[in-house]
């Protein structure tokens, strides 16, 4: 073995010593055309993110001319001065071979300073004169734009803003961001401008130099030829109901129904129902609902915006009592009293904890409620020409008599009709925890939800509605849990045109708007998502609500640009 390494070491030498004799290729090094590359100042002690300011280099004149902006922080009203650039930490990058003198370090900017770059490739020194530059901003973009007393938003489109509006929006003041330090000429913040007529615009930057006109045009735009336009959903607005004012206990909060520019919050124990700006999520007012028998309140709407709400009693065991539903038109009409529906006839429990409408209840209309616990059903109220008939119990095949979370909606106004189910089901008795589409004459699926959610999830609410041709269907999760679980508190939006579930359309991520995120805990497994379409039918919305947690909405719109 020791005569076999000798041997390898041997032949390794031989390599080597030949290798040695060959005439290596010259180097050329590759070098930029300027031996300074840049030149960045920076505040002592200040770790903004901010905090780093770039050096414009005029290679030909040999100046370093260091750029600060106006206002500092860049989005405050504060002034930068001179005076404050006495002590400032310098540093620059340069090429192979390039060293500077003297050494960088600090800096004083309120002065000129002169460094050496001294080129030993190319055995040059050049002097350089530094010096500090306090510049107002150049930007003059226009970032949004609205009218609020229209509750119209405008659309940006590089200097083109389109007011999406079929009504006349009149003489109004508008709502405009601008970049920082830029000026508007006409002010329409101060200035209340007719805006059924077109208008031009000027952004004018901090220097008071650079400009960009927009011309601002009342417009209807063309839609999509079906469904939502991709990659449009936004997340508008979201509160947490603990800062909602009127709530009273946030997670006593059952429900929430949507009716034309507003969105309507109902809690169990609070005589008043909250009305918010839909758009907005900012308190407009309240609804009295007082006179119910009972403290277990829904609220739902119908498709023209009437709203309906189910008032039920429930003790220990579950059981209801009786459930009462009352209606009003809207947030400006009084909740009367519609129709009273005994339990004994029924034998009902938790029923009415999800009231679903689909049509309108003034004309016609199928309102869905699962009854859930002892006695585990679907029941349903056909609504012809405004009058509710007898209520019909059938038989979802969904349910355990293990929940208490669940949901109906059916996908037309009138019988036959399939339906969807949002069904919170015990695995032990062999069901499952999914959303389903079924077919009403056998109740058997038709189609199912992607993926079965983690075993503490709650499946809880539902909604469906046809959007610019097309069907949505969207479905919630729920944490009842004081701690984090996978996948709740999220909601589930689908393309359903096509009768087949897919991927979900993006819509808010998981475990970000719960009562846990809150600091609170939804025990009662309280949530509720709604799908409601703007009056002029270019704005998709998905309001959700989680007790103890937050209401909010996402939009999405079918404007074809």
């Amino acid at each position: 073995m020791k005569n076999r390494i000798f041997t390898i070491l041997a032949s390794l030498a031989v390599v080597l010593t030949l290798g040695g004799c060959q005439t290596p290729d010259e180097f050329t090094a590759v070098r930029d055309a300027n031996a300074l590359t840049s030149f960045t100042a920076k505040f002592v002690n200040d770790d903004s993110d901010e905090n780093e300011f770039k050096a414009e280099i005029d290679h030909v004149n040999h100046i370093i001319n260091v750029v600060f902006p106006y206002n500092y922080p860049r989005t405050s009203n504060n002034v930068l001065t001179v005076d404050v650039l006495t002590k400032m930490r310098v540093s620059a990058v340069v090429e192979n071979n390039v060293v500077i003198e003297p050494a960088l370090l600090y800096m004083d900017l309120t002065k000129e300073n002169v460094i050496n770059i001294i080129d030993n490739l190319e055995q040059t020194t050049t002097p350089y004169t530094v010096k500090a530059e306090i510049r107002k901003s150049a930007e003059c973009l226009m970032t949004s734009f609205s009218i609020p007393a229209a509750e119209v938003s405008g659309v940006i489109a590089g200097t083109n803003v389109s007011l999406v509006s079929i009504d006349d929006i009149g003489v109004q003041l508008a709502a405009v961001d601008l970049s920082h330090g830029a000026t508007i000429q006409p002010d329409p913040r101060t200035t209340a401008l007719n805006w059924d007529e077109p208008q031009k615009l000027t952004v004018v930057a901090q220097n008071g130099v650079d400009k960009t006109e927009y011309q601002v045009v009342k417009s209807v735009p063309a839609k999509l030829p079906n469904g939502i336009r991709p990659g449009s959903g936004v997340l508008l607005w979201t509160k947490k109901l603990a800062e909602v004012e009127g709530i009273i206990n946030p997670v006593n909060v059952t429900s929430i129904a949507a009716t034309g520019k507003y969105l309507v919050i109902c809690e169990k124990g609070n005589p008043k129902a909250i009305v918010l700006n839909g758009t907005k999520g900012d308190n407009v007012s309240t609804m009295d609902i007082s006179m119910m028998p009972s403290a277990q309140a829904t609220i739902t709407s119908d498709d023209k915006g009437n709203l309906l709400l189910a008032s039920r009693f429930h003790n220990g065991s579950g059981v209801t009592e009786d459930l009462h539903f009352y209606k009003a038109s809207g947030v400006n009409d009084t909740f009367t009293h519609w129709t009273t529906l005994p339990a004994a006839t029924l034998k009902l429990y938790r029923a009415g904890r999800h009231t679903s409408v689909t049509g309108d209840i003034n004309g016609d209309a199928i309102i869905s409620t699962p009854q859930l616990e002892a006695n585990v059903k679907g029941v349903y109220w056909e609504v012809k020409n405004g009058e509710i008939a007898t209520p019909v119990l059938f038989d979802t095949k969904r349910f355990s008599n293990w929940q208490r979370a669940g949901d109906i909606i059916f996908e037309k106004s009138t019988m036959p009709s399939n339906y969807f189910v949002t069904a919170h089901a015990n695995e032990a008795s062999g069901l499952k925890r999914w959303s389903y589409y079924q077919n009403w004459t056998d109740h058997s699926i038709i189609e199912k939800g992607p993926a079965e959610t983690t075993s503490n999830t709650v499946m809880d609410a539902g909604d469906f509605m046809t959007f610019n041709g097309a069907d949505y269907f969207a479905y919630n999760y729920v944490n009842s849990f004081s701690y984090v679980v996978g996948k709740s508190d999220a909601v589930m939006l689908f393309d359903f045109t096509g009768r087949k579930f897919g991927d979900p359309i993006a819509t808010m991520p998981a475990g970000t708007y719960g009562a846990v995120k809150a600091g609170a805990t939804n025990s009662d497994q309280y949530g509720d998502v709604t799908i409601h379409a703007s009056d002029n039918g270019y704005y998709m919305y998905v309001y959700f609500v989680f007790a103890g947690g937050y209401v909010g909405c996402v939009q999405y719109d079918c404007l074809d640009i």
